[in-house]
């Protein structure tokens, strides 16, 4: 089997955020319904259209599912005055 040529296609950002954004209500379905696993995989390719399009970096993205941290402790928070 022949390769196909390489073709280069320029995509517009606003064509995918749009194309992206019109899954987000469906995912809110899939969540409804118990269909996690293809959810996941939905927020993988929206995250991925945030990245293609520079919107965000691969660490935001990582970080925007991380359960938030508590506030770094000074040592002395546990010596009461």
């Amino acid at each position: 089997m022949t390769p196909l040529p390489y073709r280069p296609t320029i995509v517009r950002d606003d064509l995918v955020l749009e194309h992206a954004h019109g899954m987000l209500d469906k995912m809110v379905e899939f969540v409804h319904e118990g269909r996690m696993e293809k959810d996941f995989r939905w927020l993988g390719f929206v995250q991925g259209c945030l990245w293609a399009t520079r919107i965000h970096t691969i660490g935001q993205l990582a970080n925007h599912n991380r359960p938030p941290q508590p506030p770094a402790r000074d040592e002395g928070d546990d010596i009461p005055f």
